[in-house]
């Protein structure tokens, strides 16, 4: 009985201790996670000098901003926003009624797409500085002016309207076909491969120079070889004749 007992203590304390164990396996996985959550929201990249020359790195609108801008869903909803203006841009023809319904739609989302990306465009300002908080500042970077050019441009066309008769103001309407761009901002691996295509232009110029000049070679020699081989067109299936030509 003693023998019984003992065993039955033994397996009920093992029991016990795997239990714990698995608790603490548990405890440990939620404990991780909280851990690489915290750790990933102090690796936010670093801010340096004034922001609009008032805002300072520790001010709590900036560091705001800046917490929302690295945040991947505020990417992601900008991303979205871009596909929607995107296909607006595509539904608009020349051939639209001006005072249809489906141009007034078309003009209200996309008052609507200007609001959102002036408002990325500030967020952004606000939290890396316009042009003299040092490297990373917004208008430093290639793909935040063309951000900030179509942004522009759209807002200048908005408060211009139709009541400004200036052909340049009505022209800057047309930078609405460079939004499409802006996504390759967002996504990496597209942005990668335009950098890279970009970069390897100057070799592609020279490639293309050496194929031009072997082009002109065999041009000079395919003339040369058939020099009047081809001096006659068959004129049968056609109303001219020879004597029109001649």
């Amino acid at each position: 009985m003693k023998k019984k007992l003992m065993t039955r203590k033994q397996s009920q304390l093992i029991h016990y201790d795997t239990l714990n164990t698995k608790y603490q396996r548990i405890a440990s996985i939620f404990n991780s996670d909280e851990i690489a959550k915290a750790t990933a929201a102090q690796e936010l990249p670093p801010l340096h000098g004034r922001s609009l020359f008032c805002l300072g790195p520790n001010n709590s609108l900036r560091i705001m901003c800046h917490t929302l801008v690295e945040n991947k869903w505020f990417t992601r909803i900008i991303l979205v926003l871009i596909c929607i203006s995107t296909i607006t841009l595509a539904l608009e023809t020349p051939l639209d009624d001006p005072e249809g319904d489906k141009l007034r739609v078309l003009g209200y989302i996309d008052l609507f797409m200007t609001v959102a990306f002036t408002f990325e465009a500030v967020v952004k300002i606000v939290a890396a500085g316009f042009a003299f908080t040092g490297k990373d500042s917004y208008i430093r970077d290639a793909w935040n002016i063309l951000d900030f050019s179509i942004v522009l441009a759209a807002l200048l066309g908005i408060i211009a309207g139709d009541a400004i008769e200036i052909s340049f103001i009505k022209s800057l309407r047309i930078m609405k076909i460079l939004r499409p761009l802006r996504a390759v901002n967002k996504i990496r691996g597209l942005k990668i491969a335009i950098m890279s295509l970009g970069g390897s232009i100057p070799s592609i110029v020279s490639l293309q120079i050496i194929v031009l000049f072997f082009v002109f070679l065999f041009a000079i020699l395919q003339t040369t070889i058939l020099s009047g081989q081809f001096y006659y067109c068959e004129l049968n299936h056609t109303s001219v004749s020879q004597k029109q030509v001649d």
